[in-house]
């Protein structure tokens, strides 16, 4: 599933007396070498509005228009999302609000992870008539799982699978959850942390082009030929940490297939008790046999259409 940068705002006193919206600054970094001096929001009303950006002050303004049109009002929440480079689809979020499709929930301060969020009446009142009751919950894009939405209760439950997915104890590093019903049987969730961004990335996992990141952690791996992994009876081969957004989705123990050409390899990938780490361990001797790999040969994997267990394989053989 695409993901698009987004920056979430929660409207302050400064916001209004200055009639201002500042940009959160690793947005800026990464995002704002695409604006113009003036940008289009796009509402899901069909209202829109053009608004002027100061790139020096990293700032939208003359935003008195929207207030006074949404009646917007202190504290409440605007999702900015980033859709090209002249213009954002703009949501209005109110934690327990209006009918919209996106509703968001604020992780408590306690020390254990809280498997249910409340669902606003409204927005079981306009959508709850066309959601099952088992739904399918895809977390940044990247990880899907299976959650109960409890229509009665208005509310949605499921979400420590994802603490464990993730290996947290609790989701409280993410300031705002946003989850947006998809019209079917799915939701996604877009978590913002202190930076007030979602679907950024500022390390160096990903590429950036004009400022613009694209992560290929959730959709590919890579793996360097160690001479242990040359024995007889290799122990398993570790897949690095960096690529956690793919691996998490594969559970405790998942069945991947290698392509290469005609060739194809099935390896089982387990995380072994009591550690995290993700590893290759049946089939993995077959497989470094059919390629003839040696040590420092790196394997690069890349998804296979939609699937997150086919990959193809690329073998960069190291230089001697």
């Amino acid at each position: 599933m695409d993901s698009t940068p987004k920056f979430v705002k929660f409207l302050s006193d400064s916001d209004f007396d200055s009639d201002e919206i500042r940009i959160p600054p690793l947005f800026c970094t990464k995002i704002a070498d695409y604006f113009p001096s003036h940008v289009k929001l796009l509402f899901q009303d069909g209202y829109h509005k053009w608004v002027p950006f100061s790139r020096s002050r990293s700032v939208f303004y003359d935003m008195h228009e929207v207030y006074d049109h949404f009646e917007i009002w202190r504290r409440q929440i605007i999702i900015f999302e980033f859709v090209k480079p002249v213009e954002f689809n703009v949501s209005i979020l109110v934690i327990m609000g209006d009918g919209v499709s996106k509703f968001g929930h604020i992780p408590s301060c306690v020390e254990t992870c809280v498997d249910e969020v409340d669902v606003p009446l409204a927005f079981v009142n306009r959508f709850g008539s066309n959601i099952p009751s088992s739904v399918d919950l895809i977390f940044n894009s990247s990880i899907r799982f299976v959650g109960d939405f409890i229509h009665k209760e208005c509310k949605l439950t499921g979400l420590i699978q994802l603490c464990n997915m993730l290996g947290l104890p609790d989701l409280n590093k993410y300031v705002l959850l946003v989850f947006t019903y998809n019209g079917d049987k799915s939701f996604e969730i877009n978590a913002y942390d202190s930076s007030m961004t979602a679907d950024l990335v500022p390390s160096a996992n990903g590429t950036t082009s004009g400022g613009l990141v694209t992560d290929n952690t959730a959709h590919s791996f890579e793996i360097e030929v160690k001479p242990f992994h040359m024995l007889r009876y290799a122990h398993g081969v570790d897949i690095p940490a960096a690529f956690k957004r793919l691996t998490d989705m594969w559970g405790m123990k998942k069945v991947i297939n290698a392509y290469k050409e005609d060739q194809c390899w099935s390896l089982e990938v387990r995380k072994r008790v009591g550690f995290k780490q993700p590893t290759i361990l049946d089939g993995w001797l077959n497989f470094r046999d059919g390629l003839k790999l040696g040590v420092g040969d790196k394997l690069i994997f890349k998804q296979k259409g939609g699937n997150n267990t086919d990959f193809t394989v690329e073998v960069v053989k190291k230089f001697v």
